[in-house]
């Protein structure tokens, strides 16, 4: 059995701690505030009562209107589209070089006369006197078959690259000034040969060269569209085409409407034409 002196040190003990943690607690509580309300027995709270819900009034918001109604996609109307040109093969190989430039440029030259209304001979025609065959530098560096300067009065402003090269042309003794002329030498019809340096349209095709020669032919003017060819559109026969695009009605001192300067184009160009009319039914290009 433990001695009273031993009981008495732990009941010491005991209270030592029941002390301190009382003391503990009384802080906590002081310290919070909830002391002196434990402490005031008379402060009393009224029990609740239920009073039912609180009337709330409730403001419905008038309904947004509705977005206008989406409109149905109509179905877009292309018209349909002309039939592609029908391309027959060359019945044999070409034996000549003005065979070889007609059976290598033939479809060019007929897709040039359905967009632009150009006789398909005509357009030969004229693509192998201006390149020599494709051979001129004009059409090996720049693809230039038709010897379309960069610009001209009535036509766009050129956009593209721009090819520089010596040219001949045949102009009046009152024209001189408006050249920066290399030579000159004077005709027996009173004008002058004079070779200068111009700038011409360099294109990235024939394709190219090809299509903006029937633009040019069929859009140039000045206050409309097509106005300065307008006499040649709608004309089949290649040479009567020919005769209308190198009529200058303006005169040697207006604008320049004439395809080319050189007084004897329309001689030189209408030997080619049946020369390509002879090679097509010879090929059987239709």
């Amino acid at each position: 059995m433990e001695s009273a002196a031993s009981q008495s040190a732990e009941y010491d003990s005991r209270y030592r701690r029941m002390l301190a943690c009382s003391l503990g607690l009384s802080l906590v509580l002081t310290g919070c505030g909830l002391k002196q309300d434990i402490e005031t027995p008379e402060q009393s709270f009224a029990p609740a009562t239920y009073v039912g819900p609180l009337p709330i009034e409730l403001t419905i918001p008038e309904p947004a209107p509705l977005p206008p109604p989406v409109p149905t996609p109509q179905p877009v109307l292309i018209e349909t589209p002309p039939a592609p040109l029908e391309i027959k093969a060359s019945l044999r190989p070409p034996s000549n070089r003005l065979e070889e430039f007609v059976d290598r440029y033939y479809d060019l030259a007929a897709r040039v006369e359905m967009e632009f209304g150009v006789p398909r001979d005509l357009t030969l025609a004229q693509a192998i006197h201006e390149s020599d065959y494709g051979r001129s530098g004009l059409t090996q560096q720049a693809n230039n078959f038709f010897g379309i300067k960069a610009h001209h009065v009535g036509f766009a402003s050129w956009q593209g690259p721009v090819f520089g090269t010596p040219t001949w042309e045949v102009v009046s003794e009152a024209d001189l000034p408006k050249y920066r002329v290399i030579t000159q030498t004077k005709r027996a019809d009173g004008k002058y040969d004079i070779q200068i340096v111009d700038g011409f349209r360099q294109y990235g095709s024939a394709e190219e060269s090809f299509f903006d020669y029937g633009n040019y032919l069929a859009n140039r003017g000045i206050n409309a569209p097509g106005e300065y060819y307008a006499d040649a559109h709608g004309l089949n026969d290649p040479a009567a085409y020919l005769k209308e695009i190198l009529d200058d009605d303006d005169g040697p001192d207006g604008p320049q409407k004439s395809y080319a300067t050189d007084p004897a184009y329309l001689a030189k160009l209408i030997p080619y034409i049946q020369k390509i009319q002879a090679a097509r039914a010879a090929l059987g290009r239709p």
